[in-house]
């Protein structure tokens, strides 16, 4: 957990982690989703991605997070917590993550420990109830100030900057992994798991101006 907590706090999360260095390159939609994966091992998670969602959600390459999420479901499993960022982002009436709101046949409930009692008292959460969804109100904090802002994130991470130049896009990804060292289309379709056709007209482009 504590490599998962470093690489949060690379892409904007303020949370404490005893591993202070790593030559690992950690990718902001990856980090999210395999956050999401640990909630139900620890609940707080939820409340921070949320609240990170409402600063910098406009800013997730879309097609990159749900593919990422759709290729591990086979080894991993479905992650519900995945979808409620989903119904948070649609809810923020970003309609980029639509094709993964699907609701469970059978009630959700962090760590699959019924919370019957808060949810009667509380309410749940409005954008999940549809999804089947249990979260009652209460066990969810949104807090700001647990997450760096825009300008501070901008400042910290690269992947993140390149997002306000080239937009958040397969764009701004290839230019990123061009400007961490790979040399060729082949290498940078690789490391993006995309076809070599996406990546080849950026790579020429981004080399005129380079």
């Amino acid at each position: 957990m504590n490599d998962l907590y470093f690489r949060l706090q690379k892409i904007g999360f303020r949370v404490n982690s005893a591993q202070k260095k790593s030559k690992e390159y950690v990718d902001i939609e990856k980090t999210i989703v395999d956050a999401l994966y640990e909630v139900d091992n620890d609940s707080r998670l939820l409340s921070l991605v949320l609240s990170w969602v409402e600063i910098h959600g406009l800013h997730l390459v879309a097609d990159k997070l749900i593919k990422y999420y759709q290729q591990g479901i086979e080894y991993r499993g479905d992650c519900p917590w995945v979808i409620a960022l989903a119904a948070r982002m649609m809810d923020m009436k970003d309609h980029r993550f639509k094709k993964l709101l699907i609701p469970f046949k059978s009630e959700v409930w962090i760590g699959g420990i019924p919370q019957k009692t808060a949810h009667k008292m509380d309410g749940g959460v409005e954008y999940l109830e549809s999804l089947n969804i249990k979260t009652p109100k209460g066990h969810l904090r949104i807090r700001h100030e647990d997450i760096l802002s825009k300008e501070q994130l901008i400042k910290l991470n690269p992947q993140y900057a390149n997002r306000f130049r080239y937009g958040a896009n397969w764009r701004s990804e290839i230019i990123t992994v061009i400007e961490r060292g790979f040399d060729t289309p082949y290498r940078i379709a690789k490391e993006l798991n995309i076809s070599p056709s996406r990546v080849t007209l950026v790579f020429n482009e981004y080399k005129l101006i380079a």
